[in-house]
């Protein structure tokens, strides 16, 4: 039995029950059929969907892991998604003249929010070109009373967080 057969059967033996079958897809956020075609070995999932499958299956986790290492670490093994080329670590001067025409042309209001929108874009596509999962804050605080603590006023999220962070509010330890 080789490895993806390995864990393609557990995973067949879990959905085999409707229920499950329905609570693991709503989890994944995926049409049930997908698991189907997963444990059929006609479709191969996404590495971000075999690690929400491993979370949203902790009682099978050992039985997955043991199958899986392979599948789930093949984006971080792989010299082409790991070699860096010239043009992610240039910056292009397009980008900066799209920012400072968005600084010099945006009304007050907007300007802080598409700015750092911008930013993080550009810093999402030079760190994580291949959209393995890498999430970006920016927080807004507000200048502390005298003798109280800073409070985050606003955050701006973007990028593709981590499996493990199904809500983007979950991602920092305080609330806005």
């Amino acid at each position: 039995m080789t490895e993806s057969a390995n864990w393609r059967e557990v995973l067949g033996r879990i959905i085999q029950d409707t229920h499950q079958r329905q609570r693991i897809a709503n989890a994944l956020d995926i049409n049930p059929v997908t698991l189907t075609r997963w444990a059929n070995n006609t479709s191969t999932p996404r590495t971000q969907n075999l690690r929400q499958l491993l979370q949203a299956l902790p009682e099978h986790s050992a039985a997955f892991m043991e199958s899986l290492p392979d599948e789930v670490s093949k984006p971080f093994q792989d010299p082409e998604m790991m070699s860096v080329e010239v043009d992610t670590i240039t910056i292009s001067p397009l980008f900066y003249s799209r920012l400072v025409n968005a600084h010099c042309n945006l009304p007050s209001i907007l300007r802080f929010s598409s700015l750092c929108d911008m930013i993080l874009q550009q810093i999402i596509k030079h760190l994580d070109p291949h959209r393995v999962g890498l999430e970006l804050t920016v927080v807004k605080c507000m200048p502390p009373s005298i003798g109280e603590r800073c409070v985050a006023r606003e955050k701006l999220p973007v990028g593709a967080p981590h499996p493990g962070i199904m809500n983007w509010s979950t991602a920092l330890p305080f609330s806005v």
